[in-house]
């Protein structure tokens, strides 16, 4: 009762009338399913999502935050706790988890929910490396449904994809693609699905160096339709036009511009600006877009751009200030000085870190030179 007065109110705010019936169709649904909503019945997650980005355009995303703390039935908590999660709502999925550990003690679902997504969001907050005992809190979960038991694969999907496991990253990504399948709600599948989508773009691009299979599957990403799906849509824009770093300058911009555009619209500024200050500002430094590096935001680019157009008093300056355990910057210094060891040790630097895509740079650096071609070559395979 008390959410259809929170949409009851947002309704009489709005400049112009609109009617429940009104209200009805835009969102799809017919006018029975609204009246139910009034008298206290739930509006499915979908729906209410709907409603949401009708009368609150501009703040959806918290709107729906607010709103998710009042629903109750089991599909719509998965719902609203997964949209909170991919969108890195954490203060309101914190305080949704906080709800339901003080209801039914005996739900199998809401146990599952609570576990998973507590550790979920532990791990989407971490800013320097996952604590060593994560897997064997993963591993402890007991998971008792559908739901539980893909979000606790994906758990295993992220622990092996940020230890660079690579094999078992992709073993744990097939078994999690393989459970979906018995998740009764064919909508929450679809949004499940995301995150499968998302981690194999991930991979496929970074680790594997497949830019033409990530694409195809950013491409199904950016035109799912569930829950409008904006960060997911956001990251595979980032996916799209990395993608193109080393093919196509004009491609790789178009696609940061869109991430970033996103990153602005949905409040998230401070990613907004690391996208445009680190990735689309090396694209533009590697393609020779760049004419005054005063412009440049980031030392690493910076010292990138120096180190690329024959300048390495300059270049060595910067890169001591940078990590020196950094591929990038191993590379930028073997470039700077014409030290093809060096070269050699950023390749084996970005091959065990799991990065095969950027692995491109010191290799296409090595390829011109016959004497360390054919060990590039060897270095490069996976």
């Amino acid at each position: 009762m008390k959410l259809a007065k929170l949409v009851e109110n947002s309704m009489d705010q709005l400049p112009e009338k609109l009617t429940w019936k009104q209200m009805a169709g835009e969102v799809g649904v017919s006018e029975s399913a609204l009246s139910k909503f009034r008298r206290g019945t739930e509006l499915n997650f979908p729906a209410l999502f709907t409603v949401a980005r009708i009368l609150h355009p501009e703040n959806y995303h918290e709107i729906i935050a607010e709103w998710s703390q009042h629903v109750h039935g089991p599909t719509n908590l998965c719902f609203a706790m997964e949209y909170l999660s991919a969108n890195r709502l954490f203060e309101a999925a914190e305080e949704k988890i906080r709800m339901m550990r003080q209801q039914d003690s005996s739900s199998k679902l809401l146990a599952d929910l609570c576990d998973t997504y507590a550790l979920l969001i532990e791990r989407q907050q971490i800013q320097v490396g996952i604590p060593t005992d994560f897997i064997m809190q993963v591993d402890a979960l007991k998971a008792r449904t559908p739901e539980g038991r893909f979000l606790r694969q994906m758990l295993r999907v992220y622990y092996h994809s940020d230890m660079r496991h690579l094999e078992l990253m992709r073993d744990c990504l097939s078994v999690a693609e393989e459970m979906i399948e018995h998740v009764h709600s064919a909508d929450l599948r679809d949004l499940y699905m995301l995150r499968i989508n998302d981690m194999k773009a991930i991979s496929l691009l970074f680790n594997f160096n497949r830019p033409e299979e990530s694409r195809a599957l950013c491409e199904k990403v950016i035109d799912s339709d569930v829950l409008d799906n904006t960060i997911y849509r956001a990251g595979a824009y980032c996916r799209m036009a990395t993608s193109y770093m080393f093919s196509s300058y004009d491609m790789t911009a178009m696609f940061f511009r869109k991430a970033i555009a996103i990153y602005r619209a949905t409040g998230r500024e401070e990613v907004a600006d690391a996208v445009e200050a680190n990735e689309l500002e090396f694209a533009s430094v590697l393609w020779g877009k760049v004419e005054d590096p005063a412009e440049l935001k980031d030392d690493s680019n910076r010292a990138f751009y120096y180190a690329k157009n024959g300048l390495p008093a300059e270049a060595l300056e910067v890169i001591s200030t940078l990590n020196p355990d950094s591929p990038f910057t191993r590379f930028y210094t073997g470039l700077a000085a014409n030290d093809l060891a060096v070269l050699v040790e950023s390749l084996i630097l970005f091959m065990k870190g799991g990065d095969a895509f950027y692995a491109e740079l010191p290799f296409k650096a090595l390829q011109n030179l016959p004497q360390f071609c054919g060990v590039a070559s060897l270095l490069r395979q996976k």
